[in-house]
């Protein structure tokens, strides 16, 4: 009996952490250049006990130039009476940068990934969240 017990419990052991470990969830956004901009990238979102981990690799930025990548509930990348800012850089001398950030968000909650431009606010590349 004792035995079976173990065996039952080991199970059960195994099948939360199978449920577990199939509950995180995963997405992408490539993000598109916008007016010609030249600004291309792409964002990664992994959700892992209700907070957000956003790691993105962005391209084609004006070197020693200050932008921000936020994120909306729409899929296009919509202005939204609530800004949303992810975090505010700085371009370096090769107009890269790597972005790396927790939110207290989960994934459905993110519908698209803007780069901003400071300076004027103009969107420089947009990309919509897919989940995986």
């Amino acid at each position: 009996m004792r035995s079976f017990m173990s065996v039952i419990l080991s199970v059960a052991v195994l099948a939360i952490g199978a449920i577990a470990f199939a509950a995180a969830q995963h997405g992408t956004a490539d993000l598109q250049s916008l007016s010609a901009s030249g600004v291309t990238g792409q964002a990664r979102l992994n959700e892992v006990q209700s907070k957000l981990n956003f790691q993105a690799q962005i391209r084609g930025l004006q070197p020693a130039t200050d932008y921000r990548i936020q994120w909306y509930s729409n899929s296009n990348c919509t202005q939204e009476a609530t800004v949303n800012v992810i975090e505010t850089f700085t371009a370096n001398p090769a107009g890269m940068a790597s972005i790396s950030a927790k939110l207290d968000k989960t994934l459905p909650d993110i519908g698209s990934v803007s780069v901003v431009r400071v300076s004027d606010l103009s969107v420089q590349a947009c990309g919509a969240v897919v989940a995986q």
